[in-house]
């Protein structure tokens, strides 16, 4: 999701709703060409929504149905049924691991559920250990851009380290949003590196530098 500001001042360490949808519908094409959505009621989700919605036009397909929901809705079953009955054989989840844990749950309860294909905000916080006997029944493939699980680089084993001493935890698990913690330490780095190369702390200056960076090494 762009603010459409012209200069603009945001910058983002992730990936962008418009490259997500492509890898989303990948992963919940190859079960079926019936793909439903269910989508968090805010900026956020209806980023995805356009998104996702071009790339299934560019593909001559509709989709099977379309679900939202409000941060803090408690009953799930409603909205399932619903995609269940448009025959929905896999659903694209945006939204985080609160509710993302009260939709697995749910979505557990069905003899057959369909595949949920979800965007990363999921991975925060203890949405595994929440939802984890749902998870044996439901098949939950997540798009994350960054996981310490299988990140042997010296540089990310550092972070571990710092992150495990600044914050007394003691396991990789214990990192409660891996992909943004990384996003994050990269892109303070960042903007550490356009602040020096503007040589003051002028917002115009250190921009002009951001967008200069074409690649950047984590360190």
């Amino acid at each position: 999701m762009s603010n459409d500001r012209t200069p603009n001042y945001v910058f983002r360490v992730s990936v962008r709703d418009e490259y997500a949808a492509d890898f989303l519908l990948d992963g919940a094409l190859e079960i079926s060409d019936e793909v439903g959505f269910l989508l968090v009621n805010n900026g956020w989700g209806r980023s995805n929504f356009q998104a996702l919605t071009e790339s299934l036009e560019r593909r001559k397909l509709p989709p099977a149905h379309v679900e939202w929901f409000d941060w803090g809705e408690r009953n799930f079953g409603i909205k399932i049924d619903a995609l269940v009955k448009h025959g929905a054989e896999s659903i694209i989840f945006v939204g985080n691991q609160v509710e993302g844990s009260k939709f697995v749950k749910a979505l557990a309860k069905l003899e057959k559920p369909p595949v949920v294909i979800s965007h990363w905000g999921i991975t925060g916080s203890n949405f595994a250990k929440k939802s984890h006997r749902a998870l044996n029944k439901v098949d939950v493939r997540v798009l994350q851009t960054f996981s310490f699980l299988n990140a042997e680089s010296p540089e990310a084993e550092q972070l571990v380290t710092r992150y495990h001493e600044r914050y007394s935890t003691k396991l990789k698990t214990d990192i409660v949003a891996p992909s943004g913690t990384a996003h994050a330490y990269d892109l303070m780095h960042m903007l550490a590196i356009a602040t020096q190369k503007a040589g003051k702390a002028d917002m115009t200056l250190i921009r002009e530098e951001l967008l200069k960076i074409d690649e950047y090494q984590a360190s």
